[in-house]
């Protein structure tokens, strides 16, 4: 996300691709609720930053093969993307639309605008940490997804049809350093560790988790919390004598660092390792 000056205020653009067969697959998501994530996945960032979104431009690469309408695609898509612009109270300004060779390409990109853009630079030493949501349900959907067709709807509805969290704008304030959780729990809390230069200490117990992903899995959940990634909740950091938000739930504080280190659940400490989603990955 790019911060640029303006009149009034800091203007926000933001840009994220979407990979067929890399970040999504046609047997599990349709093309309906692929537009609606596509723009939810750019917003997001956004309200990262504290942003409010102005408007939005899309472009689509799509393949000639036999089992695939581009038409029809075209149509739903822009039928979840439309759908989402306007809860969202953003218009699609323009885009690009192209052929490819083999997969669908989508780019979104967002402007949006602050007063008082939030980076992942601000954390200091005493700092509270916390986290907005149930980190770890989407992959819990898209696992539940990947293995049956029974699958638990608001897993599901969590990993196909997520929503950027417009409704904590008026909370995030006084927040010292703020991001999502797009990448996993333990990647963004490297993210900010290294913006900040200090160190976490997380405990594992008070992470969070989908009472359903539980359900599904309870020796996976803590997993997905801090590894999963695609969850579209917030993590932010406040200063001490700053309660934290409702909505929020604290599970740690800021050190000096460098290490970030977790207690689990057996009550052992350990270093927690930024893994999670790899944007080089293969």
């Amino acid at each position: 996300t790019a911060v640029l000056s303006s009149s009034k205020s800091k203007l926000l653009f933001c840009s994220d691709m979407m990979i067929e067969s890399v970040h999504f697959n046609l047997e599990f998501i349709t093309p309906r609720e692929l537009g609606h994530k596509a723009l939810a996945v750019c917003f997001s960032d956004l309200v990262a930053m504290n942003g409010r979104g102005l408007a939005a431009t899309v472009s689509l690469a799509l393949p000639i093969r036999e089992d695939f309408s581009k038409e029809s695609f075209v149509e739903e898509f822009y039928e979840g993307l439309g759908a989402l612009a306007k809860q969202l109270e953003i218009d699609c300004v323009g885009g690009d639309l192209s052929f490819s060779p083999n997969s669908i390409f989508i780019d979104v990109a967002c402007v949006g605008e602050s007063s008082n853009p939030k980076l992942r630079s601000g954390a200091s030493p005493g700092d509270w940490v916390a986290v907005s949501g149930t980190p770890g349900a989407s992959a819990a959907g898209l696992y539940d997804l990947q293995r049956s067709q029974q699958t638990t709807l608001s897993l599901r509805q969590q990993h196909l049809t997520p929503l950027p969290r417009i409704d904590l704008l008026p909370v995030l304030t006084h927040a010292t350093a703020l991001i999502d959780i797009s990448d996993g729990l333990a990647s963004e809390l490297h993210h900010i560790a290294k913006a900040s230069k200090v160190g976490f200490e997380i405990d594992a117990a008070r992470i969070p988790l989908h009472p359903d992903a539980v359900k599904l899995a309870p020796e996976r959940a803590l997993d997905w919390a801090l590894h999963g990634g695609e969850d579209y909740e917030l993590l932010m950091t406040g200063a001490p004598e700053t309660p934290c938000p409702l909505r929020f739930t604290v599970i740690g504080r800021v050190t000096e660092g460098p290490e970030v280190v977790i207690t689990d659940l057996n009550g052992a400490k350990r270093l927690l390792e930024p893994r999670g989603y790899d944007h080089f990955g293969r």
